[in-house]
């Protein structure tokens, strides 16, 4: 289909003189590559376990690659490094069986075979409480990882004491070190010592060392007593960690009980591998620098300029080499959707991420080819700083959610289809729709209430607090990330919340990094927070909030959630729950007992399943009813790519690899013709 820019004239006319080609002949770019996209923020850092972000996530995933890869039209699991795996019949024990043909290589061309070790390395690296990873509790499941990432342990339990930094720049007969120097023990206390004039008392461990009691602390220097050692960390035992390589080339990783999505974890971008040489030879930061970077993916990053693009390049040493078809890729650090949009139509780019709001009416309009907004499993929401008060109080948390009208933004901002939403979790799994559904029709609770009744009762609650009509309510600040949409919702919210509340909100818009951080720290009031589903499972949004999570950033504790988010794991039917469905499938007629079998063993899955979602769908309705966070709408994706570009499929995490994605070269070269932009 033609790209009718003239039609989206009037909205991006004047930015397209002053934003796009500014930022274009800003730069000396260099040639262009066969593809390039407009990425979003400038990426944090290309280290797999220290970020969270889907900027960087899209960068990693080219470059490295996991035991899995998922698919790109359904993003079922594929094999990746791992070429086959088995699964016990208890869903307890993963072995996977790695490829012989698998490299890591460097721009320089050399290369080294990827091995099991590698990922056993890579795993305890990502569970060390000094990398103190944000998504750690993906590997929770694993046995002895959660008491290795958190530090807790019992008397008598074995422990290595770090005593000394590890070094920068050590290699010994060809083997990079991981720690300083290490001493094994056994863990016998540890107690909090306050330190004079400061907040965080320190942590003193008594371990055993040769039957003699020895204390260590991280801050030995700042206490008085002198009998106490400095130590870098204590950490359990690493070969607690059920994750084992039995040879070179299989891995076998033990869980504390079956997890029915873990196998699709094992292509999320965090678990990728990393080189122990590069990464331990120059140290961090610096073993992320592109001369120092060693990678295993389809890709290597042969370039990046800050907040400028990356420029990717085909891995000649990849084992499916064959299979990728773009020598050259460039990312581009865009955080504009305007200057996105810009680049798009003018063929600087193939494929955009999102597009501004004011243009989705006319692009809706127009029917076209390259613009099909398609369901999406993420979720926009704000997280609310629950340690602050007021907002410590929930009865205040609830008034700010009662009176956004979120119709209104996804009518007159975001104007895609975006889901107005008042849970977390979007729909689109079908054992939690139908859980939902099945409370809504067994509880009567399907009246939905005006918006002048959701006002009164904020007005209500607010004023129950001791804030009646915002009286004595303190200014606070509302966190986004620098994003024009982002911040016509936060004006609109503001504007809500003064009109119905009486109470004033500033807003402070800050660059991708700066914004992390405060969110990351809690430096923050409320925070816009979008979040993408990391596998198809209410689990992915739900376990951010459990009370210790790395995710959690509000401050909200509340220990019923826990144990309900904790009980989803161990869901099995009992006696009695079993007895029932097999006597429901032995009263069908006329079939064998084998079919019968298949059957009995299909209904109990569902039931379980069931029982599990149910139990996840309790613990939803205690994050709504806290309100830690605020729900605003669930996402549709709103990419652009060219016609042109073959193998990009929409999926629901708008998940695209670039392996498998090819451009049409005469199709590419008649489309830009046509359009006389190039």
């Amino acid at each position: 289909m033609r790209l009718d820019s003239r039609k989206l004239f009037p909205y991006f006319a004047l930015l397209l003189c002053v934003g796009a080609l500014g930022w274009v002949f800003s730069r000396k770019a260099p040639a262009p590559a066969d593809f390039t996209f407009a990425n979003g923020d400038d990426i944090k850092s290309v280290d797999p376990a220290v970020v969270t972000g889907a900027p960087e996530g899209r960068v990693i995933g080219n470059i490295y690659e996991g035991l899995l890869n998922w698919d790109p039209e359904d993003l079922h699991p594929v094999p990746g490094v791992a070429e086959s795996w088995e699964i016990s019949e208890d869903g307890k024990t993963y072995t996977f069986h790695l490829r012989k043909d698998a490299l890591w290589a460097n721009l320089a061309g050399d290369t080294w075979p990827v091995t099991a070790h590698d990922f056993v390395y890579s795993y305890r690296r990502f569970l060390d409480p000094q990398i103190a990873s944000q998504y750690a509790f993906i590997l929770f499941y694993v046995e002895g990882a959660e008491a290795f990432q958190r530090g807790t342990r019992k008397k008598g339990d074995p422990v290595d004491v770090e005593l000394t930094d590890p070094p920068q720049q050590v290699i010994d007969d060809g083997r990079p070190h991981a720690r300083g120097e290490m001493l094994r023990a056994k863990f016998v206390s540890v107690e909090e010592v306050k330190i004079e004039g400061r907040k965080r008392p320190a942590r003193v461990y008594t371990v055993e060392v040769d039957g003699e009691q020895r204390q260590y602390s991280s801050k030995a220097d700042k206490l008085d007593d002198k009998s106490i050692r400095k130590c870098r960390q204590v950490l359990n035992d690493v070969e607690s960690i059920a994750i084992r390589a039995l040879d070179d080339h299989t891995l076998r990783i033990k869980l504390i009980t079956s997890v029915p999505y873990f196998i699709n974890l094992m292509g999320f971008y965090p678990l990728s591998p990393v080189n122990q040489r590069c990464v331990e030879t120059h140290g961090f930061p610096a073993w992320t620098k592109v001369e120092n970077l060693v990678t295993n993916g389809p890709f290597l990053m042969e370039s990046r300029r800050l907040r400028d693009r990356i420029r990717l390049i085909k891995n000649p040493h990849y084992w499916d080499r064959d299979k990728v078809y773009l020598n050259t890729v460039d990312v581009l650090a865009v955080s504009s959707d305007t200057t996105a949009l810009n680049l798009y139509m003018t063929g600087k780019v193939d494929w955009i991420l999102t597009v501004p709001a004011t243009v989705v009416p006319e692009l809706l309009k127009q029917k076209r080819e390259d613009f099909k907004p398609a369901p999406y499993l993420a979720a926009y929401f704000y997280r609310v700083n629950t340690t602050r008060p007021p907002l410590d109080d929930p009865r205040v948390r609830k008034a700010l959610s009662l009176v956004i009208n979120r119709q209104e933004i996804t009518d007159n901002i975001t104007r895609a289809g975006e889901v107005p939403a008042t849970h977390l979790v979007p729909p689109g799994m079908a054992d939690y729709d139908r859980a939902r559904q099945q409370h809504r029709k067994s509880s009567g609770d399907s009246a939905a209430t005006s918006r002048e009744q959701d006002i009164k009762r904020a007005q209500e609650l607010l004023a129950e607090a001791g804030f009646p009509g915002g009286k004595g309510f303190r200014k606070i600040e509302l966190l986004y990330n620098s994003n024009e949409t982002h911040e016509q919702i936060a004006q609109l919210i503001q504007a809500q919340w003064k009109e119905e509340l009486g109470i004033n909100i500033e807003l402070v818009g800050k660059e991708w990094g700066s914004y992390l951080a405060d969110q990351h720290n809690m430096e923050y009031w409320i925070s816009r927070t979008g979040w993408i589903g990391d596998y198809s499972d209410p689990n992915t949004f739900l376990d951010l909030f459990v009370s210790d999570g790395t995710q959690n950033q509000t401050g909200w504790k509340n220990a019923e959630y826990d144990k309900l988010i904790k009980l989803a794991a161990f869901v099995r039917l009992d006696d009695s729950e079993r007895a029932g469905v097999e006597k429901g499938v032995r009263a069908l007629p006329n079939w064998s007992a084998k079919e019968h079998d298949r059957l009995l063993s299909e209904a109990v899955d569902l039931a379980t399943r069931m029982k599990r979602a149910e139990v996840l769908r309790q613990a939803e309705e205690i994050l709504v009813r806290e309100q830690p966070i605020i729900p605003i709408y669930h996402y549709v994706s709103k990419a652009m790519v060219r016609p042109y570009v073959k193998g990009f499929y929409r999926n629901v995490r708008d998940d695209h690899p670039l392996k498998g994605i090819r451009i049409d070269q005469d199709a590419k070269a008649r489309f830009l013709k046509g359009e006389g932009v190039r």
